[in-house]
């Protein structure tokens, strides 16, 4: 029988794990953060930083070596928000992924809150991490469970101006939904565009996975179920697309596993611009929407590509997460209206259903 590990907690600010508890696999290392990150700082292999500030502000570069556990209190450190001249740095590898996960999370670092098995992690136990508009932060190769708590229900927020790579990691038992208009992810990229790289991400067990900006292009690297149990996907199993602004450049939309859904404003192209859809695409509108094009939307009448309603249950699943409670009918969303010619219409293509035109 295996004596089980040790448990060493390290009550201070912040300072580096190596230099207060044996990080060489013996024990179990706990780093409580409680002060906001000043100065650059890593958080190292092997050791649980526990977050016990509401809410943490970073101020300078944080770098995550792979191997970490970062675990956000319940109620002591919900939310971590970069400020000044904040980056993470969190590059894990295939065999030492970084967590970011509830401290009820027994199943990475260990029982940190040291109840044995009385509580069990659960989504929404903590807030976010917001890059809050700041640019160069790295997530490769982590694992972001149990987040969304907050007002708009996102676990890695890249608010208006954040540029990120966020590059082979995993989202799962996150929230993600809608607040008052809008739809937002447990990875949030709705205030982003293409300068910002999402690529190979896989997403499951999630109210709502993965909103993103109109101004970046979506390619179909991601994976949208839990690839051990492909049953297993997301309550509301789409890419929700923000229409901050018109469409001014070349735009692809690639992705075929989950519809794009375009959520609650109209969206437009410029003349000059483009939308291209890859075929097998499958483009899902809210209530009263419309695409209105002056440029081009190319392969509109590619294979398999179809303009539905978010209710359409038919079309690559329940995207409105409501069971089947609700059916698709004429009428649910505006149309596609195409000014490209300067003699505006409705368009009536066979891709297009249940719209009022």
């Amino acid at each position: 029988m295996h004596a089980a590990p040790r448990l060493s907690v390290c009550l201070v600010a912040l300072l580096p794990c190596l230099a207060l508890c044996a990080c060489d696999g013996s024990d179990s290392c706990v780093v409580v953060v409680s002060a906001d990150i000043e100065k650059p700082e890593t958080w190292k292999s092997g050791c649980v930083y526990l977050v016990e500030r509401f809410d943490l502000h970073l101020k300078a570069e944080l770098t995550v070596e792979p191997g970490a556990v970062v675990k956000f209190h319940t109620d002591k450190g919900p939310a971590l928000t970069l400020s000044g001249s904040g980056k993470i740095i969190a590059r894990g590898t295939v065999a030492q992924p970084i967590h970011f996960t509830s401290h009820r999370d027994d199943t990475a670092g260990g029982d940190t809150n040291g109840d044995g098995a009385a509580t069990s992690p659960a989504p929404g136990d903590w807030d976010s991490i917001n890059l809050n508009g700041l640019k160069g932060s790295v997530f490769e190769h982590c694992e972001l469970r149990y987040g969304g708590r907050g007002t708009y229900k996102t676990t890695l927020t890249l608010e208006a101006g954040s540029l990120a790579t966020v590059r082979s990691c995993v989202f799962s038992h996150n929230v993600g939904g809608k607040f008052e208009c809008c739809y937002y992810g447990a990875l949030n990229a709705s205030g982003t565009d293409a300068a910002t790289v999402l690529s190979g991400n896989t997403f499951y067990a999630n109210d709502l996975p993965l909103s993103v900006d109109v101004k970046a292009s979506v390619d179909d690297s991601s994976v949208f179920h839990d690839p051990a149990n492909p049953s297993q996907t997301n309550k509301l199993n789409g890419i929700f697309v923000k229409p901050t602004a018109e469409i001014a450049t070349a735009i692809s939309w690639n992705e075929t596993e989950v519809p794009m859904v375009v959520d609650d404003a109209d969206l437009w192209i410029q003349q000059g611009a483009s939308l291209t859809l890859a075929n097998n695409v499958v483009v899902k509108l809210t209530p009263d929407t419309t695409i209105n094009t002056y440029g081009n939307l190319d392969n509109h009448d590619g294979s398999g590509v179809l303009f539905t309603s978010l209710k359409d249950d038919a079309a690559k699943g329940d995207t409105n997460g409501d069971g089947g409670a609700s059916s698709p009918a004429d009428g649910d969303w505006n149309g596609i209206y195409n000014d490209a010619t300067g003699a505006g219409r409705y368009e009536a293509w066979p891709s297009i259903k249940y719209d009022s035109h």
